[in-house]
């Protein structure tokens, strides 16, 4: 009697384990400013290994209740398990420039709005229906499944996350687990404000900031109706996220870099291993907070190719207030670079940059 009792007691229990929401798949990271360069990274804090098909994820516009979008700003999610700890990246991408390119050369860019270097750490690409110059159906390919759920313009749409606990038709087995930047007290709207949110202790940080979630938070806020407010806190201490500045030639696809943040999340520091030169010519001081390169090494995000990649890094380059060495796109003495670790707290070191004298061999512009 008492084996039987046990196992009904743990079938029961795990019956209703089964219909309560998951909260800890949350928004690790957010850019939110331009459909055009947009992503989400969303990781699984908690213990158990999640199916992401579960979740659906949509965009809230200014002008519509909350988390009920349209059919074309949600979506659920693909038919993958995500094991605790691990990251999966939804990016934004517009194939109309690289389409439409062979007709207008001279005008149109041949390449997407988003970097080969994006899509490469991309899980999920949405490719949105209207692009920069209207929509071209005979140009564009449109994703199937919310190909505008990405949508957020100058960060003042709402992002969220609904998991769906029991399979049904309906969203009566359904909760809100995560939001970001779900801030429904406007007056110039019904349900949002029309402009970006402070966070962090940023003005307009949703559409200034890329936002990193503190490592420190396991869970997400579910639908109540502070839950932006709350989290978004008053400045840096008592936010869930971290704000990191927007990377270096964001319109130039040529010679951005997208951050190490992206892909996966965790408590990251600043230390000799997380900023190692790749080779003995590139010499970290961390002590003194210099950095020490050979002659002619790039600036600007290409500075960070001397450097083996390290998870959770991002990074400003500054150049020298020295106006000869503005016209140079190589790094000179007194330029400065800002790292930045993500993790239960924003860790930043500024690096003087010392670039050694060149040498015979850099006389020579094409060889022999």
């Amino acid at each position: 009697m008492r084996l039987k009792l046990l196992l009904f007691l743990c079938f029961l229990s795990g019956v209703l384990y089964a219909q309560e929401p998951y909260r800890n798949l949350i928004f690790s990271e957010v850019r939110a400013n331009d459909p055009r360069f947009n992503y989400v990274e969303l990781t699984n804090m908690g213990t158990k290994t999640v199916n992401l098909a579960e979740f659906e994820f949509g965009s809230n516009d200014p002008w519509t209740s909350p988390f009920t979008p349209s059919a074309d700003r949600r979506l659920r999610l693909p038919n993958k398990n995500l094991a605790p700890g691990k990251s999966f990246v939804i990016i934004s991408v517009d194939d109309v420039p690289l389409r439409i390119w062979p007709f207008d050369p001279e005008r149109y860019l041949p390449s997407r709005t988003c970097t080969p270097e994006l899509r490469s750490m991309a899980d999920l690409e949405l490719h949105w229906a209207t692009g920069e110059w209207g929509t071209w159906p005979d140009y564009d390919s449109i994703s199937v499944n919310g190909p505008n759920a990405l949508d957020n313009w100058y960060g003042r749409s709402a992002f969220y996350l609904r998991h769906f606990f029991k399979e049904t038709p309906t969203e009566r087995d359904s909760a809100v687990v995560d939001v970001y930047n779900a801030n429904f007290n406007a007056t110039s709207s019904p349900y949002k404000s029309t402009e970006p949110s402070d966070a962090a202790g940023v003005t307009a940080a949703t559409r200034d900031r890329i936002l990193v979630r503190k490592y420190t938070v396991t869970e997400g806020t579910g639908d109540a109706i502070d839950s932006w407010l709350r989290v978004a806190g008053v400045d840096i201490t008592d936010s869930e996220w971290l704000p990191l500045r927007m990377p270096e030639n964001d319109w130039n696809i040529g010679q951005k870099k997208e951050f190490w943040t992206i892909g996966n999340h965790g408590n990251y520091v600043l230390d000799a291993q997380s900023v190692k030169g790749k080779n003995t010519s590139t010499v970290v001081d961390l002590p003194n907070r210099t950095i020490t390169v050979p002659w002619g090494v790039r600036n600007g995000a290409q500075f960070m190719d001397n450097f083996v990649k390290s998870p959770g890094l991002a990074w400003f380059y500054s150049r020298s207030s020295a106006k000869a060495d503005s016209a140079f796109m190589s790094a000179r003495t007194n330029d400065t670079i800002s790292v930045y670790a993500v993790g239960n707290t924003l860790q930043e070191i500024k690096f003087k940059i010392i670039v050694q004298p060149s040498t015979n061999a850099d006389n020579q512009v094409i060889p022999k």
